[in-house]
This record gives C-alpha cells, sequence and structure tokens, in this order.
C-alpha cells in the first residue's frame, strides 16, 4: 500500500507570485520614499530660498542703516566745513540711501515689516529735505546755533531709522527661523520616512525570505526525501503537496512516476518470477531425468535378466543423485528467518578444516588458515558456515593430490573478507560467467546449486561473493561480509 507524507497547505498561488508579491511588497515601501522625498524637494527649495530671500533681506537692512550712518557723517562734514564743498558727495550717499531704501521696502513681506519699510523710507526722505531745505540755509547764513539745533535733530532721525532696522531685521530673523525650522522638519520628515521605509523593507525582506526559505525548504526536502527513497527501491512512497504551486505539481508528477514504477516493476518482478520459474522447472527436468533413465533402464535389465549387485548399485547411486538435487532444491527455497550476532569467521574456517579432514575429503592436500587474530562478521554462524564449508570442498575437489589451500581471514575498511585460493585447473572464461547459474556445474557428479546457494546467503548477509581464475590456473574465491562491531544491526532483512 502505498505511504504518503504530506507537507503544509500550500495554498493556491504559485512559487512565481509569492515571490512577485514579496518582491513588489518591498518594491511599494521603495516607491514610497521615493514618493516622500520628491514631495519635500519642494517644501526644503522653498524653505531655503526663503532663508536666502530673509538673509538677503537683513543684509539690505544693514546697509540702509549703515548708509543713514554715512549720510548723517557727510552732513555733519558740511556742517563742519560751513560750506557746500562738500555736497556732491552727500548727494551720492543720500541717492544710495534712497535706493536701498527703496530695495528693502521691496522684500517686505508682512504688514509689520511694511510699516517699518515705510517708516524708515519716511525718515530718510524727512531727513534729506530737513537738510537741504533748512541745514544747508542756515550753513549759508552763518545761523551757527539753528545749525546745531538741526543737526541735532538729524541725529534723533538717524537713530530712529536704526532703530526701525533693528525691528525689521528681528522681523526678518524670526522669519528666517521658521523658515529654516520648516527646513528642517521637511529634511526631518525625510530621514524618518526613509528609515522607517528601509527598516520596513529590510524586515519585511527577512521575514519574507524566511517564510519563502523555510516553505520551499520543507517541501523541496520532503520531495528529496522522497527521491531518496524511491532511489533505493522503495516504490510505496509518496509524496503528497497540497496546493496549486510548482513544488505540487512536480509532487503529483513524483507521485504518478512513483506509481507507474511500482506497477512495471510489479509487472517485472511478475515476469522474472515466471522465468525463473520455467528455467527452475526446465533445470529440474533436465538433470532429474538423467537418472531417472538411467534407474528406468536398469529396472528393465532386472526385469528382463534379474537382480544383480551393477544393477542395483547403479540404481542407488542415481537415486541419491536425485535426492541431493531435490535437498538443493529445497535449500534454495527454504526462507528461514536468519540469527545474526558476531562471528569469528577465522575460527569458522579452522571448524571447517577439521570437519573436512575428519570427513576424508582432503586426502593429501595441505589447507592452510592465516588470520590477524579474532575476525568477526556480523552473520548467521550456521548459514555462514555452510557457505565456508561449500567453498572449501570446491576447492579441495579442484586441487590435485600434494597441491595446497590457502584459507585467509582479515579486516578492510570495516568489513571483513574470507579469501579461499587454489591452485587446480582453474576455471575458463565461458564457465566464470555462468558459475551462478542454478544446474550449472563442471562436476561429473554436482547439482549446480552449490555456487548459487552460497551466493544467495552471502547477499542476505549485504555481502560479496566474488570468483576469480588467474592466467597462471587456480581459482581465488572471496566472501566480503560487514563486520561486527559498534552499529552493527541486529537483524537484516
Amino acid at each position: 500500500m502505498a505511504r504518503t507524507t504530506k507537507a503544509a497547505r500550500g495554498g493556491r498561488f504559485t512559487i512565481g507570485a509569492r515571490l512577485g508579491f514579496s518582491f513588489g511588497a518591498i518594491l511599494v515601501l521603495f516607491a514610497a520614499v521615493l514618493v516622500v522625498v520628491l514631495g519635500s524637494l519642494g517644501p526644503m527649495a522653498d524653505a531655503e530660498r526663503e532663508v536666502a530671500d530673509l538673509d538677503r533681506a537683513k543684509h539690505m537692512g544693514h546697509r540702509v542703516a549703515a548708509l543713514v550712518r554715512e549720510q548723517y557723517i557727510h552732513q555733519a562734514h558740511t556742517i563742519i566745513e560751513g560750506n557746500r564743498t562738500h555736497l556732491d558727495h552727500y548727494e551720492e550717499v543720500a541717492a544710495l540711501t534712497r535706493s536701498a531704501t527703496e530695495e528693502l521696502s521691496a522684500v517686505a513681506r508682512t504688514s509689520e515689516e511694511r510699516a517699518l519699510t515705510a517708516e524708515i523710507a519716511s525718515l530718510v526722505r524727512q531727513n534729506h529735505e530737513r537738510f537741504l531745505s533748512a541745514t544747508l540755509p542756515a550753513i549759508d547764513h552763518g545761523q551757527h546755533e539753528e545749525v546745531v539745533r538741526l543737526h541735532a535733530e538729524t541725529e534723533l532721525v538717524v537713530g530712529a531709522v536704526a532703530k526701525r532696522v533693528k525691528d525689521l531685521n528681528a522681523s526678518f530673523e524670526a522669519g528666517n527661523e521658521r523658515a529654516r525650522a520648516r527646513a528642517e522638519r521637511e529634511r526631518q520628515r525625510v530621514r524618518v520616512t526613509t528609515l522607517a521605509c528601509f527598516g520596513s523593507a529590510t524586515l519585511l525582506a527577512a521575514i519574507l525570505a524566511g517564510l519563502t526559505t523555510r516553505r520551499l525548504s520543507r517541501r523541496v526536502g520532503l520531495l528529496q526525501a522522497g527521491a531518496q527513497q524511491l532511489g533505493d527501491g522503495d516504490l510505496s512512497r509518496r509524496v503528497s503537496l497540497d496546493g496549486s504551486d510548482e513544488l505540487a505539481e512536480l509532487a503529483r508528477s513524483f507521485d504518478v512516476m512513483a506509481a507507474r514504477l511500482e506497477r512495471h516493476r510489479a509487472d517485472l518482478v511478475q515476469s522474472q518470477k515466471l522465468a525463473s520459474l520455467g528455467r527452475l522447472c526446465a533445470g529440474v527436468a533436465h538433470e532429474i531425468n538423467g537418472p531417472l533413465g538411467i534407474i528406468l533402464g536398469y529396472a528393465k535389465v532386472i526385469r528382463r535378466d534379474g537382480a544383480d549387485e551393477e544393477a542395483l548399485g547403479a540404481i542407488e547411486d542415481e537415486a541419491k543423485q536425485c535426492q541431493r538435487i531435490v535437498e538443493a532444491l529445497l535449500d534454495m527455497s527454504r526462507h528461514d528467518t536468519p540469527s545474526f550476532a558476531p562471528v569469528d569467521l577465522a575460527q569458522l574456517a579452522r571448524d571447517g578444516v577439521e570437519r573436512l579432514e575428519a570427513a576424508g575429503v582432503i586426502g593429501g592436500r595441505r589447507v592452510i588458515v592465516g588470520s590477524c587474530g579474532a575476525v568477526l562478521a556480523f552473520g548467521d554462524e550456521a548459514k555462514l558456515r555452510q557457505v565456508i564449508l561449500g567453498l572449501m570442498k570446491n576447492a579441495i575437489e579442484a586441487t590435485p593430490d600434494g597441491g595446497s589451500i590457502e584459507v585467509d581471514v582479515r579486516k578492510r575498511k570495516r568489513r571483513t573478507l574470507l579469501t579461499i585460493v587454489d591452485h587446480g585447473a582453474g576455471i575458463s572464461q565461458e564457465a566464470r560467467s555462468r558459475l551462478f547459474e542454478p544446474f550449472f556445474t563442471t562436476k561429473a557428479k554436482g547439482t549446480g546449486l552449490g555456487l548459487a546457494i552460497a551466493r544467495a546467503i552471502v547477499e542476505a548477509h549485504r555481502g560479496e561473493l566474488r570468483i576469480s581464475s588467474p592466467e597462471g590456473g587456480g581459482v581465488r574465491v572471496e566472501v566480503d561480509l560487514e563486520e561486527a562491531g559498534r552499529g552493527s544491526r541486529g537483524a537484516l532483512a
């Protein structure tokens, strides 16, 4: 039954739409900053212009006051000389004063400022006209007391002008401060808005990036885990991602692919089973048909000529061959649950040599077992003993009398390696390609099932059985198994 892993609900937006929304929200914040900055440029520029105008107006006020004092000085100079010889210089200054007064009147903004500039202009005009109409005639007639009195009045006018210029500049200064404050408020508003928008954009980007990354990582992780399990052969795995985004579509395609692969594998396994069953039946029929034919032939001879020892012995031998074939087939069909534990391969090899020697199988050959102490593999002791005995027996049978067989057991990169080397005739290239086929054998009385059974047992231990034949002759057999130690499994499938 298919197993399904569900992710959090994906929503109805695609990944592209989500990313577009996220970037759009950030762009909106940056656009808001731009709008605020552009909107504040006008008021800031107006405030700065007003500050400049008021600074210029203050300068005009100071200039008017300075010119009025200079005009007063020229008047005094004329009085001191007692004639009109200095009058040309006075007229020049008076004209400048009138012009400066008109310019000052032009920059007045408020009614109060306009009233002050009007008073200043009136006092300047009054002072000039009074000097021309009264002071000069008094100088011409030598009326010293009258000149002194008029000059004192002129001094009062100059003081009044200076006071009004001071009041006017104070008004300009107040306006200047207000304009500066307004410009500073605009700048502060831009700073605050910019910082707020950039801070919000940064925070929003971080939040959206975190949410998007976590969501995509979780969904991609599920797809990755499903692909990994599919690669490991678990075709029942299903990844169901809710939503309608690209990853959900990919997950659905993945599930469809896994379901199809599972069906194809089931069909393939069934086909392989049928094919294997057909080959097995053909092999069994072929192997048993020979002994049965001999048995039937000798049965006819006995029926015709009567029983004799040769005929009965032949029948017994062929019946035993049929029995060996059946027992080997039973070994292949058994699926006993193995009991895995640390097993000393070197000790199993030494025990095997003793058993084969006691059974008289070794004969005049020498079997040398070499090892670096105890070498522990993880497996079923009885099954591994069966494999080692069978491989040793094959090596002994392939070695002529007087020859030797080397058995070596050692550790190699968290694995254990048992090697059996004989010095017989070796195996042809054609035979090596068929060594593990059921019923294939190079022995006269072999069943052809021993190596197939041995490889099945080794592979059940997650190991590997390798057979090679060097050019100089002989056969090298290697049994590669998992080393027993920390992290070893308590049971294997």
